[in-house]
């Protein structure tokens, strides 16, 4: 019998073990996947660190914080994780409703959109976020700025 028909089977494994591990972290840290933004900002943990830096912040806040004192902080912890998590290619869906519903009727300033921005980047630095990510992600919040502000 020819050496390669003996070593088929071990191929065989090799190649259905490969098919039904291609997005295992494993076979990503052998054959170099692509490091998304989710993986750079630490992932769960790391958008754990940013969703509860940043509540912290825009509650200390005299000028937006009262905004937040009515809210279902465990319901808009959890929104603001998924949204952060979806928005770095993290694994996450967000589930809540499109910015525009959210914040419709509640005549959010540009001034108050400032400051819980400003607070959102002091989260993201406090977690150690790089500035090129964390530019990226400052940048997809600005552009949530019209269905935020002034509804």
């Amino acid at each position: 019998m020819q050496v390669w028909m003996m070593k088929l089977p071990a191929l065989a494994v090799l190649g259905i073990l490969a098919m039904s591990c291609a997005s295992c972290s494993v076979w990503d840290d052998m054959f170099g996947a692509e490091e998304t933004l989710y993986d750079r900002i630490g992932g769960a943990a790391g958008a754990d660190q940013i969703t509860d830096q940043f509540i912290a912040n825009v509650i200390a806040d005299e000028w937006v914080g009262g905004r937040f004192a009515r809210a279902d902080m465990e319901i808009f912890k959890r929104l603001l994780a998924e949204q952060l998590c979806q928005l770095t290619g993290g694994p996450c869906v967000y589930s809540g409703r499109s910015m525009r519903e959210a914040h419709e009727d509640m005549g959010i300033t540009l001034r108050e959109f400032a400051i819980v921005e400003r607070h959102f980047a002091a989260a993201l630095e406090a977690a150690g976020v790089a500035g090129d990510d964390k530019k990226t992600i400052t940048r997809a919040l600005k552009g949530m700025r019209d269905d935020i502000v002034g509804r």
